[in-house]
């Protein structure tokens, strides 16, 4: 570069970034033993690989023997390789001694894997999540969440496109490569408002000591961004210790399984194990541990394939131990407060949400799972406002979106709720969960042939949403038959896969057979359903409110939310 362009400034992160767009138009795999047209020489550049055939220009020469289509191509080629150089060329600019603009909000995109081994996108992943955690606990600063950003990964959209879809001031967009113990990354910050580059760098170092390297890029942007960050803030990005690179690697591949947009069951404990082997080299890395809870509590609550009387005590002590190593760790505060939800530790629960949101301002999780404990205490106008800045955070984001749904649905704003599922489904047509959302609401208005349609279209995919949905909703409409057959499979179904009680209960109360119910009831308190939290308000149960039974079983669970309840901090 420096005898391409002398006396000028030109960030490897801008060829780098031109390259991959040429190899994504050619259909080129970067990689050892895949590249056909552009080679990545570790530490060096490119090299253009592709056969290249010289073709004579002679006018009383015949062409019968020439190949044509595969001269003109590796011509081309060689022309479009050119083009991409040029294209370097073209992106310049002067380092200004000026200070940054003050900016309020960026993107930090995926960084591009540049490294020979494919396999390594885990990694670049996982560089990319430690630069938004980083930046997600300034304050000052409004930074997207993963969620958003990686749906921007291999796009060919502009820079200017993806700012305004997040609605961002700022973008930050560069590359890693591995090699061995060594990691190279660049990256650049970009002002899409002025279209101009504020800064660049690129960093070498040995794995062990990432995570010193991650807090110096973290600072130096927002030094850029003339973010004003607190002594917390400034000591948070200044105390990382060195780490295992073995443990830390097995960390990153965890991580990349349990976050995907795209999670199941069995992702879940094929990340357990990473996460498991990275804490049995390194006992002390507090993320992996964290990683272990999130795990254990999804299994055994939002995916609702395990036993949670298995799962929550694990991921209880995975999460205990997380926080004993690093009393600062966000994404452990999310794990704990969603536990303590489940354990009916309303005030312990509240804290610790509040906890993360105080370590970790830019964290739409932590926010999204902070309505749905509100939405819970049925403290709706606070829960959609919480919940309305996690959309902001994250604003491709569904899961934010679909919440805000629930909480109209249980604030008794049904219409209002329709019109959020629609939304969802405008961003994802085949999100089951909406499909799920509308079965329920459509039933509570009576609507009983379009709550049926809306549960069909899950049937496949989601088979406990299903047979729940349509056994709740034969059940509302007063057709005993089919009410009969939806419960007798969903009943069987629950003898290989855990069913919340409290389905059963709100079935067996709807046709009247309150000793039926009562079991299910008791089951449900015994488990520390959720559900049964909104005991007063379940309709279903209406009929039973003055049985003396359901009082007690009303004062129990009152009695265990405040007597579980510890000090908010």
């Amino acid at each position: 570069m420096k005898r391409l362009w002398p006396d000028t400034f030109v960030e490897e992160v801008t060829l780098a970034r031109n390259i991959s767009l040429l190899r994504k138009a050619l259909g080129d795999a970067p990689g050892q033993d895949q590249s056909q047209y552009i080679e990545t020489i570790p530490k060096r550049g490119y090299r253009f690989i592709a056969e290249v055939e010289e073709i004579l220009s002679s006018r009383t020469e015949t062409t019968k023997n020439v190949e044509r289509p595969k001269s003109i191509r590796g011509a081309w080629i060689a022309v479009l390789a050119l083009v991409v150089v040029l294209a370097g060329g073209a992106t310049i600019w002067r380092l200004s001694r000026n200070p940054g603009p003050l900016l309020h909000s960026l993107a930090v995109l995926p960084l591009e894997n540049l490294s020979t081994d494919s396999g390594q996108e885990y990694f670049a992943d996982g560089m990319t999540d430690e630069m938004i955690t980083d930046l997600a606990q300034i304050h000052s600063l409004r930074v997207i969440s993963r969620t958003s950003v990686m749906q921007f990964k291999h796009t060919k959209k502009s820079l200017r496109e993806i700012a305004t879809a997040l609605g961002v001031d700022a973008i930050i967009e560069g590359s890693v490569s591995r090699s061995g113990t060594i990691v190279h990354i660049t990256a650049q910050l970009i002002d899409v408002r002025q279209d101009r580059h504020l800064w660049a760098a690129s960093y070498d170092c040995q794995i062990a000591h990432l995570s010193s390297l991650q807090n110096e890029v973290a600072k130096a942007i927002a030094d850029q961004v003339r973010a004003k960050l607190t002594p917390e803030e400034d000591a948070r990005l200044s105390n990382r210790s060195p780490q295992n690179p073995e443990a830390y690697d097995l960390m990153l591949r965890g991580e990349f399984l349990r976050s995907r947009m795209d999670r199941d069951a069995e992702r879940q404990k094929k990340a357990i194990s990473l996460f498991e082997q990275a804490v049995a080299i390194d006992p002390n890395n507090a993320r992996a541990w964290a990683g272990i809870g999130q795990c254990y509590a999804a299994l055994g609550g939002d995916f609702g394939t395990e036993d949670p009387k298995v799962m929550r005590p694990k991921a209880r002590a995975a999460i205990a131990k997380a926080l004993e190593l690093n009393p600062e760790l966000p994404e452990a505060y999310i794990a704990s407060g969603w536990l303590k939800m489940f354990d009916w530790d309303k005030q312990g629960a509240e804290g610790d949400f509040r906890r993360a949101i105080e370590l970790s301002p830019n964290n739409s999780e932590a926010h999204r799972r902070y309505a749905f404990f509100l939405r819970d205490r049925r403290r709706f106008d606070e829960a959609i406002k919480e919940d309305r800045l996690a959309i902001d955070l994250a604003p491709l984001d569904i899961m934010p979106q679909i919440l805000l749904s629930l909480i109209y649905e249980d604030a008794g704003l049904l219409d209002k709720e329709i019109e959020q599922v629609r939304r969802v489904l405008e961003l994802d047509p085949n999100y089951k969960t909406a499909y799920l959302r509308l079965g329920n609401v459509y039933a509570k208005k009576g609507q009983w042939a379009d709550a049926i349609s809306s549960y069909e279209k899950v049937k496949q995919t989601d088979p406990l949403g299903y047979l729940a949905g349509v056994a709740w909703t034969w059940a509302m409409s007063g057709d005993k038959a089919e009410a009969k057959r939806a419960k007798s499979e969903l009943l069987e179904f629950s003898k290989h896969n855990h069913v919340s009680p409290y389905y059963f209960a709100n079935y067996e109360a709807r046709f009247g057979d309150r000793e039926a119910a009562f079991k299910w009831l008791e089951k449900a308190y015994e488990e520390r359903d959720p559900g049964i939290v909104d005991l007063g308000q379940e309709d279903n149960f209406a009929q039973m409110r003055s049985d003396p039974r359901f009082q007690k079983l009303q004062r129990l669970v009152a009695h265990d939310w405040e007597k579980r309840s510890s000090p908010v901090p």
